[in-house]
This record gives structure tokens, C-alpha cells and sequence, in this order.
């Protein structure tokens, strides 16, 4: 008996199952048979899509060139998610993508981290997340630099659309 896979059914549309499918053709090519399948019946939510990092990852894999990519899907960067009554209303916290602090050879940062604590000082971590201070400034570039700590991790919110009709070409 041969269970070599012949064919793959995506059961769904929208930005998942397109870039399922997008994503199972690059791979596996004409290796297998691809089918897509989604409802006439359910339409465009109409919302954007929120991503995280390895959303860039993805892209490469696709060949999508990021230029093209946030002008045509209209994307903004984001540095983080920010979470909006999150303890209590009118409370907001926003999870980063970036790592904060840095340690150095006598001191690891979780100890200046622990001190600042015992002081009372409430703000101390946010002061040494480069993505939280860009976000809340409002500030964005690509940093390029073997320090990972100046590294500014970020991904997309954008207009799913473009997506769908960029995979079907």
C-alpha cells in the first residue's frame, strides 16, 4: 500500500487558510495536490491583522518583499501588543517584543531589576526595554547591530486583502 500524501485540503479561507495554502505550494510545490476550500456564505470580516515577529520569517519564505508588503497591505509596525484594561479599567499594559535590559559581567540585570524593587520604584523595567520606549515615543527603525539589545524587534498590523490576492498570483 502507498501512503504517500497526494493531496492536501485547506478547510478554510481568509489570512490563515490563504497563507496555508501559500505556504504548503512554496514548500512542497507541485509535489502534491493543493485545494482550497472556504464558504461563499461567510464574508470579509473586514478587520486588520495583528501579527507578531516571526511574521517576517513567513514573508521571507514566501519571497514577499517587506517594502511592497507595507505599502500595499497599508501595514503599520508594531513594537508590542498593548493590552487595554488589563488589571483594572483605564489600566493598559503593553507586552513588548524586545528584551529589556542587559547584563553585564559583575551584575546580572535581574539583580538591578530586584534593587530597583526594594526602592520602590515602580517604572524600572520600562526604562530599559528599547521597543517599550520607541512604542510610547512613537519612534521606529531598523537597527542593524550584533548587540541584541539594540535589536528592535517588530511586526505587522495590516490589510489582510492584499494577502489572498498576492497568493493567488
Amino acid at each position: 500500500m502507498n501512503s504517500t500524501i497526494k493531496k492536501v485540503v485547506v478547510l478554510g479561507g481568509g489570512t490563515s487558510g490563504w497563507i496555508t495554502a501559500a505556504l504548503l505550494k512554496k514548500i512542497l510545490g507541485t509535489a502534491i495536490q493543493l485545494e482550497l476550500v472556504e464558504s461563499d456564505d461567510i464574508g470579509t470580516i473586514g478587520v486588520g491583522e495583528a501579527t507578531i515577529p516571526p511574521i517576517q520569517h513567513l514573508n521571507n519564505v514566501l519571497g514577499i518583499n517587506e517594502i511592497e508588503f507595507l505599502r500595499e497591505t497599508k501595514a503599520t509596525i508594531k513594537l508590542g501588543v498593548n493590552f487595554e484594561h488589563w488589571k483594572n479599567k483605564g489600566h493598559s499594559y503593553l507586552h513588548s517584543f524586545g528584551a529589556a535590559g542587559k547584563s553585564s559581567p559583575f551584575c546580572h540585570f535581574h539583580h538591578l531589576l530586584k534593587r530597583m524593587k526594594q526602592l520602590e520604584d515602580d517604572s524600572y523595567l520600562w526604562q530599559y526595554d528599547l521597543n517599550y520606549l520607541c512604542a510610547k515615543a512613537g519612534k521606529f527603525a531598523k537597527i542593524q547591530s550584533k548587540n541584541p539589545i539594540l535589536e528592535l524587534p517588530y511586526a505587522y498590523h495590516f490589510d489582510s486583502i492584499w494577502i489572498i490576492c498576492k497568493v493567488l498570483t
